[in-house]
């Protein structure tokens, strides 16, 4: 119950970053968005077009759109569709999967690592008695050094 207690109070104090990495990735679907539609939009016309269906007629189309690229859900008929019109078209659009599917997304999981981390950092200082400072500029870094070997002995007697 305690592990739990620590792990749900790391991932509420993250929050903020979390937030703030949310606002980002909104900034960057509102920009893409607003691409794709002024780029594409003509390419519908009334089912007469190259598009199967009108994926970016407007904002909320083209919004809709985005979500489907950064979770890699059946992107690329889209792609190849679009590209039937403009061969160019591959270059935003693998950008966008680029900026939402593979940075964003991993900045979120970098700041609940950082959280678990610093979860585990708490424990290891209370397992030591206060003793661990971690990371630290002294030029003196064995003591916490000798108390992780020490830890790691006696883990290994356990076992």
């Amino acid at each position: 119950v305690e592990v739990m207690k620590n792990l749900v109070s790391a991932l509420l104090s993250v929050i903020p970053g979390m937030a703030s990495i949310g606002l980002l990735l909104s900034l960057v679907f509102y920009i893409f968005a607003v691409m794709f539609t002024s780029l594409f939009k003509d390419l519908w016309r009334d089912g007469d077009g190259p598009l199967e269906f009108n994926y970016f007629g407007t904002i909320w189309d083209s919004l809709f759109t985005c979500f489907q690229f950064m979770t890699l859900d059946d992107w690329n008929p889209i792609v190849r569709e679009v590209m039937t019109e403009r061969s160019w078209a591959w270059l935003p659009f693998i950008t966008f999967i680029i900026f939402s599917g593979f940075i964003i997304v991993n900045l979120l999981i970098a700041v609940i690592c950082d959280a678990v981390s610093m979860l585990q950092d708490l424990e290891r200082e209370k397992l030591t008695g206060g003793f661990y400072q971690g990371e630290s500029d002294d030029d003196d870094d064995s003591f916490p050094n000798e108390i992780d070997n020490q830890m790691m002995e006696a883990n290994s007697k356990r076992r």
